[in-house]
């Protein structure tokens, strides 16, 4: 359960996204508009920071690396570097590919209809798999892993984060903090929160650091991924990140991913993001949780 975790959270570090910090000064000449509407003088209203995040998302629609080194800490274990490939494009649209001494350990998709996941190192090795509409109306209620597929997306930087209403703001001299309470999928409530500088910040310097998930009834993280540099793509002005961290508690796992050669917006065909067969590999319904009679291969391996 604990690697099930594991190779997910390589999934969702590995496309976690900031936003642009060049765009962070539109919120200051809009703040003289916004304070009266902002419960905190000073800061921009719930409002202007989705815009802000809304804005990030329309000029990241798609996202590949096809080089990227995974560093797995889980207490005093180290273990060996993954080499990773992921491509995303908006709405659900995603794979993620890594190996490890030259051989795959990790295969994980979505699109539409549904979400799948692989790894060597569990066993059976089952793909696992769920459709979204059996998620969202609560019949997996087993995932080895606390993520949504919504936080995923959002973590990315390629999600609609409205309406502002869903959202409440705090913030110190440093850090300004949205907030929302969540109910996951298997009725446990949850905060999502995102956390960014309150200051102007500069490429490589990201000026959103932060995507949290929490336990609401105790504060507890749950997982969480800190964006560590970014870099601003020169054609629509989007941020990617190369380098980010994710942090999983529960099992004492830190991840910190290094990404060469980030693109945004490539030009990928929505068929690449369908379920396809796997030689010897049985797929295991999250809903019915019981393994199908069919074999089938994931298509993971980001072009």
């Amino acid at each position: 359960m604990k690697r099930f975790a594991l190779a997910f959270g390589v999934c969702l570090a590995a496309v976690s996204i900031g936003c642009d910090t060049f765009r962070w000064n539109f919120l200051n000449r809009d703040r003289q508009q916004q304070d009266d509407k902002s419960p905190l003088p000073g800061v921009p209203s719930v409002a202007s920071l989705i815009m802000y995040l809304n804005d990030n998302s329309s000029r990241v629609q798609g996202f590949r690396c096809t080089d990227i080194d995974v560093r797995v800490d889980q207490g005093s274990i180290i273990a060996p570097h993954l080499r990773a490939k992921m491509m995303a494009q908006q709405p659900r649209n995603f794979l993620m590919s890594a190996s490890a001494l030259g051989s795959d350990v990790v295969d994980i998709g979505s699109n539409d209809q549904e979400f799948w996941f692989w790894s060597s190192k569990i066993n059976p090795p089952y793909q696992f798999y769920a459709s979204y509409k059996d998620f969202k109306e609560g019949r997996v209620r087993n995932l080895p892993f606390p993520f949504q597929p919504e936080w995923v997306m959002e973590t990315m930087g390629m999600a609609n984060f409205g309406p502002p209403e869903r959202w409440t703001i705090d913030n110190d001299n440093q850090k300004i903090r949205l907030t929302e309470k969540i109910t996951s999928p298997q009725g446990q409530p949850m905060r999502k929160v995102i956390v960014m500088h309150r200051r102007v910040q500069s490429a490589p310097n990201p000026q959103v650091v932060e995507h949290l998930l929490l336990d609401d009834a105790t504060g507890k993280e749950v997982a969480s991924a800190r964006i560590l540099q970014v870099e601003i793509d020169p054609m629509k002005g989007g941020i990617v990140p190369t380098r980010m961290e994710l942090r999983y508690p529960k099992d004492n796992v830190k991840l910190t991913l290094s990404m060469s050669r980030p693109e945004a917006n490539p030009n990928v065909s929505s068929v690449a993001f369908q379920r396809q067969r796997m030689q010897g590999v049985t797929s295991f319904d999250l809903a019915r949780m019981q393994p199908d009679n069919t074999v089938q291969r994931v298509q993971g391996t980001a072009p």
